[in-house]
């Protein structure tokens, strides 16, 4: 499925301001809980940008509050995807 599909919005996109701190928070939470280890995997953990879904989802959430969007959605990916080399 192609990754770099751009399309229009009929209306503004609203973002959190706090998306970069809650990228190195999350980072921390998902190596910290043993959700994700390795180099290889933590490459491929980071190109899918929870944070940023969660700041998107969540516009107005700052600090401990966009934390937990991001870090509750890290969660549930991290556990509906095969592992890296594994087999549906």
């Amino acid at each position: 499925m192609p990754q770099d599909v751009e399309f229009e919005l009929p209306f503004v996109l609203r973002i959190s301001p706090d998306l970069e701190g809650a990228r190195r928070r999350n980072l921390l939470w998902v190596q910290q809980h043993r959700l994700v280890s390795g180099d290889r995997a933590l490459g491929w953990y980071r190109s899918w940008d929870m944070p940023r879904l969660a700041a998107y989802g969540f516009p107005h959430a700052r600090g401990p509050e966009l934390d937990l969007c991001a870090d509750t959605m890290a969660f549930f990916f991290v556990f509906e995807l095969p592992p890296l080399g594994g087999r549906c």
